[in-house]
């Protein structure tokens, strides 16, 4: 069996004021010899009361297909008076090949008002490209 090396990362995915979709943000680059294997992927986020991530999208490419994989946050819970946090959870598995890109890109409910953005984590496993 080949040797996995451990990988975590957290990104900073805003939300521009009064918009509904993020950009799409760079999560990682697979090193061009590794394969990645995600685990987990999880995220915070704070927006104005009333307002909720309602879908993440997280996309990779391994055997020369793009391929976004939807995750349903969970419900927004108040937090401080004027905002909220929404976060989501999901062990899953999935792979990105080398030279490529793991991305996210979050929605929102609503496009008022101003956001402190996403908190993203990614963890998993390298291991040798096969």
């Amino acid at each position: 069996m080949a040797a996995k090396d451990t990988f975590q990362t957290r990104v900073e995915v805003p939300f521009k004021n009064n918009a509904q979709f993020t950009e799409t943000f760079l999560l990682t680059r697979v090193p061009d010899d590794k394969q990645l294997e995600i685990q987990v992927i999880a995220g915070t986020t704070s927006l104005p009361s009333g307002q909720q991530v309602i879908d993440a999208t997280v996309t990779t490419e391994t055997g020369g297909h793009r391929v976004s994989f939807d995750i349903m946050p969970g419900p927004a819970q108040n937090f401080t008076p004027g905002s909220s946090i929404t976060t989501f959870f999901q062990p899953l598995i999935l792979y990105a090949d080398g030279g490529t890109e793991v991305t996210i890109s979050l929605i929102r409910n609503a496009t008022a008002g101003d956001s402190d953005g996403s908190l993203v984590s990614l963890s998993g496993f390298f291991r040798p490209q096969p």
